[in-house]
């Protein structure tokens, strides 16, 4: 009862699987240009980083250098969401967060995570959207209806395990090489 159970769990998964891989394949035809950034995005590659034109003061002190880079990282790296677990003008994270705005229930548009005084809370979100993919849009244009995107980055077995993808190359056809 428990294997049948299970095997039809299964069933209706790859169900559920194949329909939101519908839907992303008609939603990529619509959006072209969206879903290539979105691909890009996902590849898990680096845009390339000029990093001599960002200036820098000898004996500056370390949060002010470090605001400086994460302000030119806000103009140069789409995908990139911060986080600050303390006051963003102290940490100088305010770099950043001056060329977006911060997530908010209901609006996920942002690239910023204002923690408050909450360091663990904040690490365990980040280390979350870091294994999952981060924030992905949920439909319309881009940036208007988003949501936490969960997507396991992991290669299912026969014998239901997973084990991590780290260290292989990513296709960014979401179909190819995945179990549905």
């Amino acid at each position: 009862e428990v294997a049948k159970l299970y095997e039809d769990r299964a069933i209706e998964l790859r169900e559920i699987a194949n329909k939101k891989y519908a839907a992303y394949h008609e939603w990529k035809e619509k959006n072209p240009l969206a879903a290539n950034e979105y691909e890009t995005f996902m590849s898990g590659e680096v845009p390339c980083i000029d990093w001599s034109r960002i200036e820098q003061k000898a004996g500056d002190a370390t949060r002010n250098a470090s605001g400086k880079v994460l302000s030119f990282l806000a103009e140069n790296v789409g995908n990139m969401i911060v986080s600050s677990a303390d006051l963003s003008n102290s940490d100088k994270t305010d770099g950043f967060l001056k060329k977006t705005h911060a997530l908010k229930k209901g609006d996920f548009s942002g690239q910023f995570l204002q923690a408050g005084v909450a360091e663990l809370t904040m690490a365990c979100v980040c280390i979350g959207m870091a294994l999952h993919g981060g924030i992905i849009p949920a439909g319309g244009s881009h940036g208007t209806s988003c949501e936490i995107h969960l997507e396991p980055r992991c290669v299912p077995c026969r014998r239901g395990r997973s084990y991590p993808r780290t260290g292989r190359a990513r296709s960014t056809d979401p179909l190819d090489g995945e179990t549905a």
